[in-house]
């Protein structure tokens, strides 16, 4: 039924693990290739007792070749149906293979992609397990050609994934050694699987805390770059290249920023400029449609609006920290009145940083207060005014943002205020009062940036890529989002020179039923979010 492969190389503190949750599984009928790979260590001694112990045991002892041949010779000697790779320093919940092999079987699918848990150490020491689930949600089974999605935001290792093992024979697919090897397979086997499905268990154990991992080596960081190259090669040879464009490039850029997160952490500043340099020349290369003279990948921004145009930016950037300043859960009427004496020394109860830091922002009218040198430095301001939603509180002449942060800080005032909603009939006009003085504020002081409007709104629904209901309160989101539409209307009239981005296929604008902050109308999915990234990449 299942072929187990686990290459081993130096893990004589794990591999004892591992294997006791190989071997203890609830299903049975498996054969476990177990390979050690010239381990220096006494891996090889452990792997031995083992296969003396379980017949169900294949053990090669050979040369140290790397892992990805390990693997390839694992799937050539693998004699079962279905094939699942185990890291030799992880391990699998005990269930894990009954659950996956009745899952694929029952959809009938050549792969099953499942869940699983990163276990790593806590600041204080002490091990813990992160629950990890598939950015895009699978229904039921569906094929790459229907869902290229899968792709752009695919969690590309091996691991958390069993497939059918003809997919790799009958395609001739084979590993390289380089890091990131499963990232140039990966997609090309989606590309020959007839269907695939996806099962929302975590079945599988991913140590991020060994020394010495792929996931924190970077003496070979630069093969990063091949496996890219390796990739777009796959999608050249089977012709399949410019149908995947978008999404190779998203996959291709999310993997980019993966290693340069990393690469700061790592390396010194010379180093770390080579490595930008490096993988900005592959983008550049392959998929400049994209990032040919667009400074937008390496620029400096700053946002205005909701956490939505934070998760666009990062999208697009090709270094985090690139986004300076976010401006979030604020209003301009309070951005444009002076700061509340009521709240002079005001002690705000958060242990969120971003979410004081915002609260902070509003309060002390922050973006009023910007350094000329501060804004001169921008290259582009999103902005979005999904923000404006929220309940304005006046306090004597001054105004506050009632928002969702603001309210979980418990933040105490007495009654002497009043509040302005979204849907009161003077607050529309107020709103165009302060618009108009923060459109004169913007092109005093962020005249060297790029200003790009997301017509952000609320999601009338919510659920998953086939099925999506109403919100219970979809009226109500409705009346706002008409109040919106004319604040969108008004700000783009008055003010010269913008990007303006927004998405009509009303088949992406929902909310992701297992969305990673919650299932709420003001948060969205992975294909809405890609598709205006892929509108702004392209009118800059």
């Amino acid at each position: 039924m299942i072929s187990v492969i686990i290459p081993a190389y130096n893990v004589e503190k794990y591999i004892d693990k591992c294997l006791e949750s190989v071997v203890n599984q609830t299903f049975k009928d498996i054969e476990i290739i177990l390979i050690n790979d010239g381990s220096t260590d006494k891996t090889d001694e452990k792997c031995l007792k083992w296969a003396n112990r379980d017949k169900r045991i294949i053990f090669i002892n050979k040369l140290n070749e790397g892992q990805g041949t390990t693997r390839n010779l694992g799937i050539n000697i693998a004699s079962r149906e279905y094939i699942i790779f185990v890291d030799s320093d992880d391990w699998l919940e005990l269930n894990a293979l009954e659950e996956i092999y009745n899952y694929i079987t029952k959809n009938n699918a050549d792969v099953c992609l499942f869940d699983y848990y990163e276990i790593y150490k806590s600041e204080f020491g002490d091990l813990e397990k992160k629950y990890i689930n598939m950015p895009s949600s699978i229904e039921k089974s569906v094929n790459v050609f229907e869902r290229k999605d899968l792709i752009s935001t695919m969690i590309t290792i091996l691991c958390n994934k069993m497939f059918r093992r003809s997919l790799f024979i009958e395609n001739n697919i084979k590993m390289t050694n380089n890091i990131c090897e499963d990232l140039a397979i990966l997609p090309l086997i989606f590309t020959k699987a007839k269907l695939i499905c996806h099962l929302k268990q975590a079945l599988y154990n991913y140590n991020l805390i060994r020394e010495g991992n792929m996931s924190t080596n970077f003496s070979r960081i630069a093969e990063v770059k091949d496996s890219l190259e390796n990739l777009k090669n796959n999608f050249l040879k089977d012709n399949l290249f410019e149908e995947f464009y978008n999404e190779l490039y998203e996959l291709s850029f999310s993997i980019i920023k993966i290693f340069m997160r990393r690469a700061a952490l790592n390396l010194n500043e010379h180093e770390f400029e080579k490595i930008k340099n490096l993988f900005i020349g592959f983008l550049n290369e392959n998929y400049g449609i994209y990032t040919k003279n667009n400074k937008l990948i390496d620029g400096n921004v700053y946002v205005w609006g909701s956490y939505n145009t934070r998760i666009i930016v990062h999208k697009l950037l090709i270094y985090n920290q690139n986004l300076k300043k976010h401006f979030c859960s604020s209003s301009i009427i309070s951005a444009m009145s002076t700061k509340p004496k009521e709240l002079n020394n005001i002690k705000i109860n958060s242990n969120n940083n971003f979410r004081r830091e915002m609260i902070e922002y509003d309060i002390n009218k922050t973006i009023m207060n910007l350094s000329k040198s501060e804004s001169e430095s921008i290259d582009f301001l999103f902005i979005d005014l999904l923000e404006e939603i929220n309940d304005i509180m006046k306090l004597s002449e001054s105004y506050i943002t009632k928002s969702a942060f603001f309210d979980e800080a418990e933040i105490k005032l007495d009654d002497s205020y009043e509040i302005l909603k979204i849907t009161d009939s003077n607050r529309t006009k107020l709103w165009k009062k302060y618009c108009s003085e923060f459109i004169i504020f913007l092109n005093n002081n962020f005249g060297n940036a790029r200003i790009v409007l997301i017509k952000t709104k609320l999601a009338e629904k919510y659920g998953t890529y086939n099925y999506v209901e109403s919100f219970s309160n979809e009226s109500e989101i409705r009346k706002i989002n008409s109040i919106l539409d004319e604040y969108y209307e008004f700000f783009e009239k008055n003010i010269k020179n913008i990007i303006v981005i927004s998405l009509e296929d009303m088949n992406y604008k929902f909310t992701d039923r297992n969305f990673e902050y919650g299932c709420h109308p003001y948060y969205f999915n992975s294909i809405y979010y890609n598709l205006i990234d892929r509108q702004i990449r392209l009118k800059l």
